[in-house]
């Protein structure tokens, strides 16, 4: 929001920054303990934020209080104060909560530590009876103030470079000078390849550490000793393009789209998950599903681990069952897909009950996902396996680094 000063405003309304978030039929929201609900992101001081609610509280707060954080979305840290408020329908104000310091906003994502955190709020922000009572048509208006620390205001004014690792990086791609492996790609097995005409294989310089943490199975081909590494069945071009990725280039939307089940296939076989899980994206965001081509979508799905195309058949299947059912039959269908089918099915009937939101049994694949990235967990594997890891996290409150130190940071 833009505020418009008349006048030279007194010190203690300079430098905020201000955001109304709306948490529309708020009564609605899950109160499960230890659930959270994220707003949209929003942006203050250059840096994308999401506000994080606990309708049901926290595991140690106290019966009927609600927890409310501020998250950095960001990949940079900045200090700050903040403030929540809430108004009633009259606009009078019915909460107030201050920072009583400034705290470091770590990057989503980074370790945390008592200092630095990515979230920052107060685990007993005020009880869920008193902000129902304050709802306008509905909707809980959290109003977010940011007022970044006197210490950058100087910082902030002045420029200074961006860390240049990644731009270094980038600029190792394919640098043969430094390299320590050599990829040899063949294309004597694709016979739709352009370069096959040559019958030359296309050779791409390589570094073993960056392949070590970003294609893990790409760096277990190379083995120790080996210098020139041949590498069949992948197109040169989406080989180009899966070990750019590695290097920190983004693949262009259109490049994505046109090659999409390559690129999920050399990256499936590679271990570049991220790139995997955008390719699929992309390649369900622009695939029609129709009666002709949703058994070979579904066993193409199956065959790869591509969790959300598989997801978008079985809705089809659900919203157009007795059209599947004359089409098709059971036998014709992959085994072990009975449990796919009725989450299909459970989610089309159960999702317009608030009670079910947070069940992860009929969670969307991307919700899923999003919820493991949040954690910092795995997020590429079939629905069940990323349920399971999600299970096993929350049985294991040790690994719950975040919200802890969210919640120590509201102590202070």
């Amino acid at each position: 929001m833009r505020n418009v000063d008349v006048g030279t405003p007194p010190i203690g309304y300079r430098g905020w920054e201000i955001a109304r978030v709306r948490f529309h039929s708020f009564a609605n929201l899950p109160t499960i303990t230890d659930e959270p609900v994220y707003s949209p992101q929003f942006r203050c001081f250059g840096h994308s934020w999401c506000l994080k609610i606990y309708a049901g509280g926290e595991a140690d707060t106290a019966n009927g209080v609600v927890s409310v954080y501020l998250k950095n979305m960001t990949s940079k840290s900045i200090e700050l104060q903040f403030c929540f408020s809430v108004r009633n329908s009259g606009g009078v104000e019915v909460v107030d909560y201050r920072s009583k310091k400034t705290f470091v906003f770590a990057p989503t994502g980074t370790t945390v530590d008592n200092e630095t955190a990515p979230a920052w709020g107060t685990k007993e922000f005020a009880k869920l009876n008193l902000l129902v009572g304050a709802l306008n048509d509905g909707t809980l208006e959290v109003e977010v103030r940011m007022r970044i620390a006197k210490s950058n205001n100087h910082l902030q004014a002045m420029f200074v470079p961006k860390n240049p690792f990644v731009r270094e990086i980038q600029k190792m791609f394919l640098d043969a000078e430094s390299s320590d492996v050599v990829f040899e790609v063949g294309s004597s097995s694709s016979d739709d390849d352009s370069s096959s005409s040559s019958g030359l294989a296309t050779t791409f310089n390589a570094h073993k550490l960056i392949l070590q943490r970003c294609a893990p199975t790409l760096y277990e081909i190379c083995g120790d000793g080996e210098d020139t590494v041949p590498i069949q069945n992948v197109k040169p071009d989406c080989f180009h393009y899966m070990l750019s990725y590695c290097y920190g280039h983004k693949v262009p939307y259109e490049v994505m789209k046109m090659n999409a089940k390559d690129i999920i296939d050399a990256s499936d076989k590679f271990g570049v998950s991220n790139l995997k899980l955008e390719a699929e994206a992309v390649f369900v965001d622009n695939t029609k599903i129709s009666m002709d081509n949703m058994l070979e979508l579904l066993l193409y799905a199956d065959s790869m681990n591509c969790a959300l195309l598989k997801e978008s058949v079985m809705d089809f299947i659900v919203k157009n069952s007795l059209t599947v059912l004359e089409k098709i039959t059971i036998s014709e269908l992959p085994q072990g897909l009975f449990g796919d089918l009725l989450t299909a099915m459970t989610r089309d009937k159960e999702k317009k009950k608030p009670s079910s939101a947070d069940k992860l049994s009929i969670m969307t694949v991307s919700e899923l996902r999003k919820r493991l990235d949040d954690l910092g967990l795995e997020v590429d594997g079939s629905r069940e396996s990323l349920i399971a890891t999600l299970k096993e996290h929350q049985a294991t409150p040790s690994r719950r680094t975040e919200r802890e130190n969210s919640a120590r940071g509201s102590t202070v």
